[in-house]
């Protein structure tokens, strides 16, 4: 067994799966599954907004030297959060950062955040641009069956070993006790803000 440490970053991302072979290699080494290490991911993004937030961005603390407020537009649809930094005094936009969720990934309101304010302040924000994705379905998590030509949302709303409830998203219509083994090879994760 090959332990040596897997290093990942920007570059080591391909379009032949190069970035997701060395992410489960160190999923691995580390002894958790990519939904645990996401989970601490989306943790870590909610204290990084959460701090920066509270910090009242005066001007000590911020590149832009005004005293801003942050404000957050979220678009699920269009898969993109932008941070507005926006003056205290005059209510003027003076920094804006976005983060567009590519189609293969899985969407989280919470890393969206983070990725967007950092970019506004100019911070590193690489730990949350290469979050792991989810491997398991798990309740509340919104999902589409990858065979679905119109491709559906439905909601997990709860999982019971094998049994799950879901809840389509538009339309709210309930779908119970339905069984699948393997409910990953047949649905894709879209979105995992309230999982």
């Amino acid at each position: 067994k090959d332990s040596r440490p897997v290093v990942v970053t920007n570059h080591s991302c391909n379009s032949w799966g190069h970035f997701e072979e060395s992410a489960l290699r160190l999923v691995v080494e580390q002894g958790k599954t990519p939904n645990e290490l996401r989970a601490e991911v989306i943790q870590r993004a909610k204290e990084f907004v959460k701090d920066v937030e509270t910090t009242k961005l005066s001007p000590m603390t911020n590149p832009y030297r005004y005293n801003v407020k942050v404000t957050f537009i979220v678009n699920t649809d269009k898969r993109v959060v932008v941070a507005l930094l926006k003056s205290i005094s005059s209510n003027k936009v003076v920094a804006k950062g976005v983060a567009k969720c590519h189609s293969e990934d899985v969407i989280n309101e919470h890393v969206g955040k983070a990725i967007a304010l950092g970019r506004a302040l100019g911070k590193d924000v690489s730990e949350f641009e290469n979050a792991v994705q989810p491997t398991k379905v798990v309740q509340g998590q919104v999902i589409a069956w990858k065979l679905d030509e119109e491709k559906v949302l439905y909601r997990v709303d709860n999982k019971t070993g094998n049994q799950f409830n879901f809840t389509e998203v538009k339309s709210n219509e309930k779908h119970r006790i339905y069984e699948y083994r393997e409910i990953e090879k047949y649905t894709n994760i879209v979105d995992d803000t309230n999982a």
